[in-house]
């Protein structure tokens, strides 16, 4: 059975979305992306990405009469971009109605980024089954596995990436497997590969919950090819009394070893000089 979400709450992204669809009421707007995945999981996209049937040039025309407060309009041969004047950007593409759920599929490199939404009437447009994926928050290729890691092997960079959103995502099993068995094509060395790992890596940085995605790529393999010195520091153990703190309402030392707090009680301790003077120090406090 599909998955259809109710309509989204109208947030400062969309609000100007339906500015621009209202001034120009012949023409459809529908947004896609990361905008609408971000959206349903509760998180906060700083941009909205819009396919619409009208044309660059009457989008940058409406744009340039300040419609929404903006700056930095850029236009190219068949996209809009600018950035409001509070930070949130906005990303139009021109696109004929027949071609949206293919562009979306072709510019989404996973099923999850498929959805559509039309910004006039408020209805999903599920494509490639996306809304499920996304309600059973599995992170699966628009295309098949394979022929999306010939096509960027940083792909895998990326699926880990998405673990990162949530807790509950994971990986499609079939992902998973082309994953474990191609990791090994990613060129830290080649220019593009490069720039795409950077990029992949600054957006894990900002998801809710990084170490998820940094995990997975150090349990496949990734992270020593291209995070050679993090991957170095997996299981590095500190003394005991690196990063020892002292409880009052306890009376106890709480040390991290391992991957566990250990607890050292005041007689464990009382012939450690540093740790006594830390007991001293915080008892009179």
């Amino acid at each position: 059975m599909s998955y259809r979400p109710k309509r989204l709450v109208v947030d400062e992204a969309l609000k100007h979305a339906k500015t621009i669809a209202r001034v120009i009421p012949n023409y459809r707007f529908v947004a896609y992306g990361e905008y609408i995945r971000d959206r349903l999981l509760n998180l906060y996209p700083r941009k909205i990405n819009l396919f619409t049937s009208a044309s660059v040039d009457l989008i940058s025309n409406i744009l340039s009469q300040n419609i929404i407060p903006h700056n930095n309009l850029l236009v190219s041969r068949n996209t809009v971009t600018t950035t409001t004047k509070t930070g949130i950007g906005l990303v139009i593409e021109h696109c004929p109605l027949k071609l949206m759920k293919i562009r979306a599929n072709t510019n989404c490199m996973f099923t999850i980024n498929t959805i559509l939404y039309d910004v006039k009437t408020d209805v999903f447009l599920s494509s490639v089954h996306s809304l499920t994926d996304l309600r059973n928050r599995v992170v699966k290729t628009a295309h098949n596995p394979e022929d999306a890691v010939k096509l960027k092997p940083t792909i895998m960079i990326d699926a880990c990436g998405l673990l990162a959103l949530s807790n509950k995502m994971r990986l499609g099993e079939k992902t998973e497997a082309e994953i474990n068995k191609r990791f090994s094509t990613i060129d830290p060395t080649d220019k593009i590969q490069k720039l795409h790992i950077k990029m992949s890596l600054l957006k894990i940085m900002e998801y809710q919950i990084p170490s998820r995605a940094l995990r997975k790529m150090q349990e496949i393999g990734i992270l020593k090819i291209v995070l050679p010195e993090l991957n170095a520091t997996v299981d590095v153990i500190q003394n005991r009394h690196h990063n020892i703190y002292y409880c009052p309402d306890c009376d106890e030392f709480h040390t991290l070893n391992r991957s566990d707090y250990q607890k050292w009680d005041a007689t464990t301790v009382k012939d450690d000089i540093y740790t006594s003077k830390v007991l001293a120090k915080y008892r009179k406090e």
